[in-house]
């Protein structure tokens, strides 16, 4: 009864310590900054406007996507449930994380976030205006097709079973182990070539 009498009651605060505690010490603390600091940011965006009325009419659509949205984006159109941050999976021979793209992998350089294929799948949707494949091109077809600056190879990925030979053109040094592991079922049939050189000397 004594000991029982002796043990306090946590107070807020040694609830609110021990919530920190198990914050800090798991994985879920790094995706919770990135939130906290996202919002933070967004919120710092909303409250300057809303004292400068003058300038919020110029960009009152901007805003009210910011508000619904929640996301800082350069694409216009509403952003789906569909486009949250899609998990990779890992391939243990190939040590690199991969998505699963319309039943095949695409592979990607150790390390890389989940959201990067997420940007992938946002930047192609239909009302994109970086949209690779438009419905018309769809309707197209190709003997052959040049993917130059692939990085990913998203696009000649796409097109994989349509064509008879593609040629991806990549220098970065980190994207060739990626590359090969993607398109490895297609270079054993000789379609697809992978060349690790710049195409000129002149950047974009």
């Amino acid at each position: 009864m004594a000991d029982n009498l002796d043990k306090k009651k946590p107070t807020v605060l040694d609830r609110v310590h021990i919530a920190a505690k198990s914050v800090l010490s798991g994985t879920r603390f790094w995706s919770f900054l990135k939130k906290s600091v996202h919002n933070r940011r967004i919120n710092r965006i909303l409250a300057y406007y809303k004292r400068r009325p003058d300038l919020a009419k110029e960009c009152g659509a901007a805003l009210k996507f910011l508000k619904q949205e929640k996301k800082i984006t350069p694409y216009t159109f509403p952003l789906s449930k569909a486009y949250s941050d899609t998990p990779l999976l890992f391939d243990e021979e190939k040590q690199l994380p991969f998505a699963l793209h319309k039943g095949k992998k695409l592979y990607f350089p150790a390390g890389t976030e989940p959201y990067v294929y997420t940007d992938l799948l946002i930047e192609q949707d239909a009302n994109s205006p970086h949209l690779y494949i438009t419905p018309e091109l769809e309707r197209e077809t190709f003997g052959a097709i040049v993917d130059i600056g692939a990085a990913e190879a998203f696009f000649a990925l796409e097109y994989a079973d349509k064509v008879d030979k593609i040629v991806i053109v990549e220098a970065e040094e980190c994207w060739q182990k990626p590359l090969q592991a993607t398109f490895e079922p297609w270079i054993k049939q000789g379609r697809v070539v992978i060349i690790d050189k710049l195409m000129t000397s002149t950047d974009s």
